[in-house]
């Protein structure tokens, strides 16, 4: 029995309601004109609602100066606007629009301030599962090998990256192995045991090269940057650590160190030759 329902999202700034879906065809021409509304417009109920935290209801709009009207919307005699909270939060606003004066009651406003709080904290869900999924794809597609492991050194999380730069095919492969499997046994004992030994709350980040094996044995070198996660009251649960295979720059410094060297022997034995003449 409405005439027209919509809901405006606040925006990232927080100062802007944003319509992002409206009913039928009138709904879908209002989200594509962009339309959107200040959070401190005075003449507007979806604004109050969000400032207030609390529904509002007019019933003659006609007699009510806040009232911000649209051309497309030309029957409305009656509007509700009810904030859509999560924990406390303004994450938008529900609005529904009636053709007859005094539609709605207090009834309505608990009825849709519930329903507004539903779609509020599913709307945040899945803002939050995008943004993990989001994350999600920039690890797994890293050209940087990432590692996540417990405070005993055994590997909980590898991407694909770092399965591959040690040899392995799959990151599965790697979950729930220790950390010696990419390390050397000797480097592993003096460099990183001292890391992830010990009293865990003095175990500090790490920034540094190390040498790194593969699965057939051979060696490489990395730059290896760890860092110590902790929980908000400060308690170290995990190590994460971000390691580049740093084959092609040790090759090019030394091709550099090479050269410098064969022009720096070049020059002395052409000093030589001048002074001998």
């Amino acid at each position: 029995g409405l005439y027209h329902a919509h809901v405006y999202q606040l925006n990232e700034a927080g100062d802007t309601l944003e319509l992002v879906s409206g009913a039928g065809e009138i709904g879908d021409q209002m989200v594509a004109e962009g339309r959107s509304i200040p959070l401190t417009a005075e003449q507007s109920l979806v604004a109050s609602a969000a400032r207030d935290k609390k529904g509002t209801i007019v019933n003659d709009v006609t007699a009510d100066p806040n009232f911000l009207p649209h051309p497309l919307l030309p029957e409305t005699k009656a509007e509700l606007a009810v904030p859509m909270l999560a924990g406390g939060k303004v994450i938008g606003v529900l609005d529904v629009q009636a053709s007859g004066m005094r539609h709605f009651d207090q009834d309505d406003v608990e009825v849709l301030t519930t329903l507004a709080s539903q779609a509020a904290v599913a709307l945040q869900n899945a803002e939050q599962y995008a943004e993990v999924y989001r994350l999600g794809q920039i690890v797994q597609t890293s050209r940087d090998g990432l590692m996540i492991a417990d405070l005993r050194g055994n590997i909980q999380f590898a991407n694909q990256s770092l399965a591959e730069m040690h040899g392995f095919k799959d990151a599965s492969e790697m979950i729930g192995k220790p950390m010696a499997i990419m390390h050397t046994e000797e480097q592993f004992r003096s460099e990183v045991v001292p890391l992830i030994s010990g009293d865990p709350n003095e175990i500090n980040d790490f920034v540094g090269e190390l040498d790194h094996v593969r699965q057939d044995g051979s060696i490489f070198p990395t730059q290896m940057t760890g860092q110590v996660l902790r929980s908000n009251e400060g308690v170290p649960y995990a190590l994460a650590a971000g390691i580049q295979d740093i084959t092609a720059r040790k090759q090019a410094e030394a091709a550099r160190e090479a050269v410098l060297a064969e022009t720096q022997l070049q020059y002395e034995i052409s000093q030589k030759l001048n002074t001998a003449t």
